[in-house]
C-alpha cells in the first residue's frame, strides 16, 4: 500500500510541473560584474572565482532576452566568446557592448543595443535547473 501512494505522489507531481527551479547566486568572490553602470559601446569586466561554471549568458531584463555568449553546444553559426574549457579556467572576461549575439529565436543584434538593466549567468548548464551565479548591471547612454 505504501509504495502504491508514493506511486500516485510521484505522478501528481509530475503532471503537476513540480520541480526544483534553478538557484543563482551572488557571490563576488565567484562572479563579479564592473562597473555597475556601462555605455551601449562600453566594456564589461567578469571577475570570475573557483567554480564559476563553463557557460556564460546575459540576459535583458525589460524583455527577458538572452543572449548565449559561451555554450557547450551553440547554435549553428551562433557567434561565441570563447570555448566552454577556456571559459571554465578564465579569472576575467572581458564583453563588449557591441559583440553581436542572437536572442532566441530574434535576429543578431549588438547585446547592449537597449538601454536598461542586464544580468550576467555563469552555470555548468545553463539551461537546466542547475543554478549557478549571477550579477547585474545597467546599460545607459552616454551622458551629454
Amino acid at each position: 500500500m505504501y509504495s502504491l501512494l508514493v506511486a500516485i505522489a510521484l505522478s501528481q507531481a509530475a503532471v503537476s510541473g513540480d520541480y526544483e527551479p534553478a538557484v543563482w547566486s551572488t557571490n563576488k568572490k565567484v562572479l563579479d560584474c564592473s562597473p555597475r553602470t556601462v555605455t551601449p559601446s562600453g566594456t564589461l569586466t567578469l571577475k570570475l572565482g573557483k567554480g564559476h561554471g563553463d557557460e556564460l549568458a546575459v540576459r535583458r531584463v525589460a524583455d527577458n532576452a538572452w543572449f548565449l555568449l559561451v555554450v557547450g553546444m551553440p547554435s549553428e553559426g551562433e557567434p561565441q566568446l570563447m570555448k566552454t574549457d577556456e571559459f571554465a579556467v578564465a579569472k576575467q572576461v572581458l564583453v563588449q557592448g557591441d559583440f553581436v549575439s542572437r536572442s532566441t529565436p530574434n535576429r543578431p543584434e549588438k547585446i547592449f543595443s537597449r538601454q536598461g538593466k542586464y544580468e550576467i549567468y555563469v552555470s555548468d548548464v545553463l539551461e537546466s535547473e542547475v543554478g549557478g551565479y549571477r550579477c547585474s548591471f545597467v546599460v545607459k547612454a552616454h551622458e551629454p
